[in-house]
């Protein structure tokens, strides 16, 4: 290839990005995942995806998040905050668990938002092309588990690889109790 006058060379190798996904990770048997509850809650099933073209997502999402943690931590945000909340179901403890994106005091909630809306309002980045309702039942199960810090507010930006970037302030909580219940009775009832 000529560039200004130079003759570049170019070689191309293909690439197994499969190894970014590393192995699953193994989980307590009593724990459930927030994700997980709010694919159950709001019907979500992934189709089915290829380890490489998911190893492509994870990179692309892995490198939004951290610029946008960094950005968020600038302004004051608590980032990749674990959030968990145990409940009993059939006589056996089960803990919710997750880690929210980020948790905004009230200037970075300014910065955002324009204005303060609560104490600590639960923010999830989201690469996705479209807002999902999965993703807004994850912010809102954060802001349930916050109770009185979140007021019931949490917010999702969403940051497409095409499209508007966009933050959605969502205003509402999840009857955690119920949704858990059905949850593990659901798997219960599995073969």
């Amino acid at each position: 290839m000529q560039i200004f006058g130079s003759e570049i060379e170019i070689r191309a190798v293909d690439v197994d990005l499969s190894w970014v996904l590393g192995e699953p990770k193994e989980k307590g048997a009593n724990v459930i995942y927030v994700t997980e509850l709010a694919k159950f809650i709001t019907g979500a099933a992934l189709p089915p995806i290829d380890r490489e073209t998911l190893a492509r997502l994870a990179i692309n999402g892995f490198l939004v998040h951290a610029g946008m943690e960094e950005k968020l931590r600038e302004l004051g945000a608590y980032v990749e905050v674990p959030v968990s909340q145990a409940f009993e179901v059939a006589g056996e403890e089960y803990v919710l668990a997750g880690r929210a994106d980020a948790l905004l005091r009230p200037g970075a909630q300014e910065a955002l938002l324009g204005e303060a809306v609560a104490p600590l309002v639960p923010l999830e980045i989201k690469t996705a092309p479209q807002l999902m309702p999965e993703h807004v039942a994850q912010a809102s199960i954060y802001a349930t588990i916050l109770g009185p810090l979140s007021g019931g507010n949490s917010a999702i930006l969403r940051i497409p690889r095409r499209g508007p970037h966009r933050l959605y302030l969502i205003r509402g909580t999840v009857d955690l109790p119920r949704a858990v219940e059905a949850y593990v009775l659901s798997l219960l009832s599995e073969p």
